[in-house]
């Protein structure tokens, strides 16, 4: 998305984003803009939720199992690096597949599937250890 100046009141520039749809530019509406908005904030507040209940508790789940310092480490650093490859090689992505959709679905099942391990074998543990 890029930004394109306009002329504005008291010659202040106001800002209209565009957008790239079928390789064309195109301005947004201000309902599109204020759509965009509310989904953002909802986006967030969902990586906050998720944040709170998942990535807050690897750590103290972690020294549970008797991690060490250094692994504690490891396992704290791991997932900010993997994101930010995974922007890199995302961005790649939405140049080749074109539809950011699929790609963000895929993503998020990804995501969850991960959690599936440490879920089972927490289960596990209780079923078989209590």
């Amino acid at each position: 998305m890029k930004h394109s100046k306009k002329e504005g009141f008291f010659g202040a520039s106001k800002s209209k984003i565009l957008e790239e749809r079928d390789g064309k530019k195109i301005a947004l509406s201000e309902k599109e803009i204020e759509k965009t908005k509310k989904y953002s904030i909802v986006e967030g507040s969902f990586y906050h939720v998720m944040y709170g209940f998942g990535e807050q508790y690897i750590v103290p789940f972690a020294l549970k199992l008797g991690a060490s310092a250094s692994q504690v480490a490891i396992l704290s650093s791991v997932p900010y690096f993997l994101g930010s490859i995974s922007q890199l090689i995302g961005a790649k992505l939405t140049d080749i597949y074109k539809k950011r959709k699929n790609l963000i679905t895929m993503a998020v099942i990804l995501q969850a599937l991960i959690w599936l391990p440490i879920f089972f074998y927490l289960l596990l543990q209780k079923i078989f250890f209590c």
